[in-house]
């Protein structure tokens, strides 16, 4: 029998998602949830090149995945997509810029943060308010040392 893959309690198997960003923090989510069996996994990027760059080095070592580049500020960025995952500093400051336009967020989504502080980040607060399920920074957080331990052989990935 075959378990649903998970992250964070969030199906991913089979699932569309968008990471926002760029750089190594978002390079490690992209890489994990393609690993996981992603349906689709959407890039965007303040840099294009980088978004492109990130897109081909995913598709050459995850053949399953299928990749794509779009931009953040598009009207329709977030439509259809069930898993939004911001990983970049944006959201930081109070006040501050969304990383993407949330026009076409629909309520099915879950939307994910890597900044753990504040807790609940403007973008956090706006798909909340559009009734999605939401995953703050704290709690992307949390499996990262027990994966850390399996990773240099410390745990097996067995143990709970």
């Amino acid at each position: 029998m075959s378990r649903t893959r998970r992250c964070n309690g969030v199906v991913v198997e089979g699932v569309g998602s968008l990471v926002i960003g760029a750089g190594g923090v978002a390079r490690g989510h992209r890489l994990l949830l393609a690993d996981a069996g992603l349906g689709e996994l959407i890039l965007a990027n303040r840099s294009a090149d980088r978004a492109v760059a990130l897109a081909a080095d995913i598709q050459a070592s995850i053949l399953s995945c299928k990749t794509q580049v779009c931009e953040a500020e598009a009207p329709d960025v977030a439509a259809g997509v069930d898993l939004i995952v911001n990983a970049t500093t944006l959201g930081m400051q109070e006040g501050g810029t969304l990383p993407l336009n949330i026009a076409a967020l629909e309520p099915t989504a879950t939307v994910a943060e890597v900044i753990v502080n504040p807790a609940i980040t403007p973008l956090l607060a706006a798909a909340a308010g559009r009734d999605c399920a939401i995953v703050s920074g704290i709690e992307m957080l949390k499996p990262q040392p027990r994966l850390a331990a399996e990773f240099f052989g410390l745990r097996s990935n067995q143990e709970k």
